[in-house]
């Protein structure tokens, strides 16, 4: 053979050699395989014989001229791909456990019956089930409170139209969740003698210990910036400056949590039992498991010994007990400021108004008229930086209340707070007696007829 043959069939050899590895790694359709690899020899056989019997046609010294073969591989459109494991998350709730495995490719949506066929689990278990969620492998079983091995067969389909190539092993396993307690709001105003208590979210945790701590009102000053918080998740050396500085511990106790395992679930404190009983002030409750040695308490924080590591926080929240409701509205002449008390929403008459601004500087003082407004002109509102307006503070003989006026106010520029639009004439509203009627029943109407301003009108003489 020639050279130049040598060259050309070596070039198509080579072609060859690697569609024929292409077609030999489909490893689902074997007997297609076979009968296309059958096919391709024959081709390639052909190809060859031909271009000896051109080569030993051609003139001496004639150049060769490229060679175009007929001979084409047809490579399979499902190819078989080499996949890994990208995530495996485990969920609880209730009873209900479930394993979830993703991988780089997302999984075909097979049926139960047909993803379970690439799935072995160890130990075997009946009760757990296979199935596929959003493209991911998911088992599913109570019996997944314990670890499980998980191995996924080769030639899983994929949305794509591919195939994994190689098994895939993960664990499987979805313990209980961990205990966990949370307060579920960011501050609370209880009116006096009102039945409400905090939301408490609890999960996997059957009793809850409560402590209670008082700052008395002239001490509130020292931690007003950390009352705007509401819930606290606060450290030790923080709980520790609090108890030195401004307040104490005033009560403890524990209340029953939730019996429901893994499920979150809201419990309510009813803590106003216990604030109905204490002078006024503001009231940090805190709230962790029973006997854990790692919880940031008052009762425990000064005599910790180590237990608790700089990344613990107390579960913490703010709550202030009054009568006192107030709310503020800003324009151009100054900040408008309303007060009402909470159980009956009558005018708060004579209440004392003080505005303290970020650098905790008195400067305004005045008292609510008869209808429980005050007006703060706008020159006591109009500090930059250390003295803008932080707070108000409103007193009513013993009680107490404030009002933050540095966060985000309403607003109502997306609302519909232009009115309805005026009629020309006179505009009527009506209505019947009821809704349907059978035939020959009287239909009795009734309605109300305005003006143009808005005034009512007396009813024309019926025809």
């Amino acid at each position: 053979m020639k050279p130049s043959v040598v060259f050309v069939v070596a070039a198509i050899v080579s072609g060859a050699l690697l569609n024929f590895a292409l077609l030999d790694r489909d490893l689902s359709d074997s007997a297609g395989d076979d009968q296309e690899l059958s096919t391709v020899l024959s081709d390639l056989g052909g190809t060859v014989n031909n271009l000896e019997q051109l080569d030993a046609e051609r003139s001496p010294g004639e150049t060769p001229q490229p060679i175009a073969s007929n001979f084409v591989l047809k490579q399979s459109e499902r190819r078989i791909i080499e996949e890994t494991i990208t995530a495996v998350t485990p969920t609880v709730k209730g009873s209900e456990r479930t394993v979830c495995a993703e991988i780089s490719a997302a999984v075909a949506p097979l049926g139960n019956s047909e993803i379970s066929r690439f799935v072995s689990i160890r130990p075997k278990e009946s009760a757990i089930r296979t199935f596929v969620r959003d493209g991911a492998i998911c088992v599913s079983g109570h019996d997944l409170e314990e670890m499980h091995s998980v191995t996924l067969g080769s030639g899983i389909p994929l949305i794509s139209g591919n195939k994994t190539r190689s098994s895939l092993d993960f664990t499987a396993h979805a313990p209980d969740l961990p205990p966990n307690i949370a307060f579920s709001d960011n501050g609370y105003v209880f009116a006096r003698g009102s039945a409400s208590g905090i939301e408490l979210s609890v999960t996997n945790l059957e009793e809850i210990h409560l402590e209670v701590v008082r700052v008395p009102e002239r001490a509130a000053i020292k931690i007003i910036a950390d009352l705007y918080r509401g819930t606290q998740a606060l450290h030790e050396y923080e709980v520790e400056n609090l108890l030195e500085d401004a307040g104490s511990l005033v009560w403890s106790g524990s209340i029953e949590g939730s019996a429901a395992r893994n499920s979150t679930e809201s419990v309510i404190v009813p803590i106003q039992v216990v604030l109905d009983k204490q002078p006024n002030g503001l009231f940090l409750v805190f709230a962790s498991a029973p006997d854990d040695p790692s919880a940031v308490l008052p009762s425990t924080v000064f005599d910790a010994d180590g237990d608790i590591s700089w990344s613990d926080r107390a579960v913490a929240q703010w709550v202030v007990q009054t009568n006192i409701g107030t709310s503020a509205a800003l324009h151009n002449d100054g900040l408008l400021v309303s007060t009402r008390t909470l159980d009956e929403a009558a005018p708060l008459v004579g209440a004392e108004v003080t505005l303290i601004t970020k650098n905790n500087d008195r400067v305004f003082d005045g008292k609510t008229d008869a209808e429980g407004f005050i007006n703060l002109p706008s020159a006591a509102i109009r500090g930059q930086r250390a003295n803008a307006p932080s707070h108000l503070v409103i007193r009513k003989g013993d009680d107490w209340s404030y009002l933050r006026l540095d966060g985000a106010s309403l607003d109502l520029s997306d609302n519909k707070i232009d009115g309805r639009v005026p009629v020309d004439g006179i505009d009527a509203y009506m209505f019947t007696d009821r809704g349907i009627y059978r035939p020959g029943e009287a239909i009795y109407v009734r309605g109300v007829l305005r003006d143009t301003y808005g005034k009512r009108l007396a009813a024309p003489p019926s025809t």
